[in-house]
C-alpha cells in the first residue's frame, strides 16, 4: 500500500506541475488539498514549515480511513509524501502520525526520507 501510494503521489505531483506551471509550492498544495477533498478522503490542511521546507504538517478532518497504524497511515500519507516529494525533487516520508477520535482528525508530518 504505501509504495502504491507513493508511486501515485509522484505521479500525480509530476502532472499537477506540468498542468500548473506558474504555481508555487503553497498553490500546488492548496490544490492537491483540493483534489482530496474531491476524492472523498477528507478535508486536508497543510502546514509548511518555512521557506523550504523541512516538513509539511498535514491534518485531515473526516478521513475516509480511521486510525494510525498499517494501511490506514499508507492510504492517507503515502500519496502526500510522493506528491511532495515530486514537487521538491527529492524523497519524503510520513512520520508522527497521530489520530483524535474525538474531533475526528488524523495528523502527520512529511519529512525528508532519511538516507543510509
Amino acid at each position: 500500500m504505501k509504495n502504491l501510494q507513493s508511486r501515485l503521489g509522484k505521479e500525480d505531483g509530476a502532472w499537477l506541475r506540468r498542468e500548473h506551471p506558474q504555481a508555487d509550492l503553497r498553490e500546488l498544495i492548496k490544490i492537491a488539498s483540493e483534489r482530496d477533498r474531491m476524492a472523498g478522503v477528507g478535508m486536508t490542511q497543510a502546514t509548511l514549515s518555512g521557506p523550504g521546507p523541512d516538513s509539511v504538517a498535514l491534518k485531515i478532518s473526516n478521513p475516509a480511513v480511521k486510525g494510525n497504524k498499517g494501511a490506514a497511515k499508507a492510504f492517507l500519507f503515502a500519496w502526500w509524501a510522493g506528491v511532495i516529494s515530486s514537487f521538491l525533487d527529492r524523497d519524503f516520508d510520513y512520520a508522527n502520525v497521530s489520530y483524535d477520535e474525538s474531533e475526528n482528525t488524523i495528523e502527520c508530518e512529511v519529512v525528508p526520507r532519511r538516507t543510509v
